[in-house]
């Protein structure tokens, strides 16, 4: 069973069928995190999909929104948090740590996108920079990853 077949069947379960037709196919994770597109017909009912992705996913602590994407001259995300585990050793942090190909990656998902779909550019970055136990910022970094 996929990931997105386990949410549908909890909201099955729990009596919720008739969300299971507007849940994303497609979603972020990073680390701890679960950053969902804004769908409008789930709005009124985000605590209760946060909460499916919670029991489906035991590693995930923290559920966030993805608003629309960037706003103003300064592109800055417009997500939001809409359910955290009560109790989870990350619950209440946005920060997340991703290690992708020997590259650690720290960052606040509320504040900065990450774009699973950059692989070749990251395993590219990581063969041609040679910044052995050195922080490097990509001064344009940010790109959306549901645009």
């Amino acid at each position: 069973q996929s990931p997105y077949q386990k949410v549908i069947q909890y909201l099955d379960n729990i009596g919720a069928t008739h969300l299971c037709r507007w849940i994303p196919k497609k979603w972020e994770k990073v680390g701890h995190v679960i950053v969902l597109r804004y769908v409008a017909e789930l709005h009124e009912f985000e605590k209760e999909v946060g909460n499916a992705f919670i029991k489906v996913f035991p590693d995930v602590d923290v559920v966030v929104v993805d608003g629309h994407g960037v706003q103003g001259e300064l592109r800055q995300p417009t997500s939001r948090v809409v359910m955290q585990r009560e109790g989870g050793p990350c619950s209440g942090t946005t920060e997340v740590l991703h290690i992708e190909n020997g590259v650690k990656y720290k960052w606040d998902v509320l504040q900065i996108m990450f774009s699973s779909g950059n692989t070749k550019e990251r395993i590219r970055f990581r063969r041609e920079v040679k910044a052995k136990d050195e922080i490097v910022v990509d001064m344009f970094a940010g790109l959306g990853y549901f645009s």
